[in-house]
């Protein structure tokens, strides 16, 4: 649901549960790169003479490991003389996690096919706007772009009032929802939608000591 709608993703669990695993498998799910993206990529990556093969141009999503003993400069960028692109711009378009070295894994062609397709359902429903996909829907047309059904915004209202949501847990849960209907290539969102997305949403805005 992180790949398909754009949403952050909080691994939380003792070393050795397979979180990285998880976490580097994140770029194969992804839908490929477009070539604008393919070459602003190349160029971030020329910047920072980290491209491999000769300066052969990027084409795959990048996976980041960031150390937990990271400094500011390398996580954001910077440094003396020439300024090089920190951990967060060379993981543009891909994953980061701070956490140990990303792990090889086979990634699965069906999921990787209902991500496509969900991304593919919010390039046609975002045309000819800024919005990339379901996360980043500005607070203010949460519920227009989310297309909730007479049902599911029944349902979307006695869930913020039994939960006491902000306004802004208010909208991830709107925006979760619209990518749980995506993935089931539902053109409206319906209460079900919603409380796939409680579970995510809800549950980590609840959770003790988070």
């Amino acid at each position: 649901m992180a790949a398909a709608g754009g949403h952050n993703l909080l691994l939380i669990g003792p070393p050795g549960e397979g979180k990285s695993l998880l976490a580097s498998a994140m770029p194969g799910i992804l839908p490929r790169l477009t070539d604008a993206e393919k070459v602003l990529l190349t160029r971030i990556y020329s910047a920072s003479d980290a491209l491999e093969k000769d300066g052969q141009a990027v084409t795959r999503r990048p996976m980041r490991s960031i150390h937990h003993t990271a400094s500011k400069q390398s996580i954001v960028g910077g440094g003396t003389g020439v300024p090089r692109p920190g951990e967060i711009t060379m993981g543009l378009y891909g994953a980061r996690e701070a956490s140990s070295a990303p792990t090889e894994d086979e990634v699965s062609p069906k999921l990787r096919a209902r991500v496509e397709a969900a991304r593919a359902r919010q390039r046609e429903r975002f045309q000819g706007t800024e919005i990339a996909f379901n996360a980043a829907i500005p607070g203010g047309s949460v519920i227009d772009y989310c297309r909730l059904s007479p049902a599911a915004l029944a349902h979307y209202k006695a869930t913020i009032d039994a939960n006491t949501l902000s306004t802004r847990s208010m909208d991830r849960l709107a925006k979760v929802a619209r990518t749980a209907a995506d993935l089931a290539e539902s053109d409206t969102t319906e209460p079900e939608h919603i409380d796939a997305a409680a579970r995510f949403v809800i549950g980590g805005t609840l959770r003790e000591n988070f």
